[in-house]
């Protein structure tokens, strides 16, 4: 058997299999982020079927309290299409924010492996992001992105080989394209504090 054959025949029982790992993938990162980190070879479509997965769970949830009323946005379309733009629009600005986190990593590891590397560590990362921020309380969002960002952080160190210094101040440049995003699309989804009024 060639090789794309047998690496696409193991990415396809790794993407089936992904609902039964998310379990223990969200458990070690949230018990011990430093051994989830040295542990999880980084790859990149187990990335992002997780990633699919987390994104589509936060942009229901996310729907269901615009629609149960806890927030003043209203939206103009169905539920159907607002659920759709919200997901495309998140991951297609997770795409950009992995892909402009990547030039970070450019020198060290080459465009494919430093995007896959840092695919990897964004998705697996912004798990309390968008496990929290879909409540519609800034306190909430707030302890969420902190959380994100102390794995992000952990992340940098472990997968990228970067000392602390460094990885703190990769974080506060995860932590600019973000809100330089969320200000270009006026999205104020995963923003703490609304931008627009």
């Amino acid at each position: 058997m060639s090789n794309n054959v047998q690496r696409y025949l193991n990415m396809t029982v790794s993407i089936i299999n992904l609902p039964f790992k998310i379990g223990a993938f969200m458990r070690i990162l949230l018990d011990n982020p430093n051994g989830f980190f040295k542990k999880y070879r980084e790859t990149f479509w187990e990335s992002f079927a997780y990633m699919a997965a987390v994104v589509g769970i936060f942009a229901t949830l996310n729907e269901m309290s615009i629609r149960a009323g806890f927030t003043n946005y209203v939206p103009k379309v169905g539920i159907a299409e607002s659920l759709l733009v919200n997901f495309m629009g998140l991951v297609g600005g997770f795409f950009l924010l992995a892909l402009i986190f990547s030039s970070v990593t450019l020198k060290k590891y080459g465009f494919k492996r430093g995007f896959i590397k840092s695919f990897f560590l964004l998705s697996y990362a912004s798990t309390p992001v968008f496990m929290l921020g879909w409540v519609p309380f800034a306190v909430v969002k707030a302890i969420g992105l902190l959380w994100a960002l102390f794995f992000v952080m952990i992340g940098i160190k472990m997968k990228l080989g970067y000392d602390y210094r460094k990885s703190f101040f990769l974080t506060m440049f995860v932590i600019a394209t973000v809100y330089a995003l969320i200000l270009v699309s006026r999205n104020e989804i995963l923003s703490v504090v609304p931008i627009y009024n």
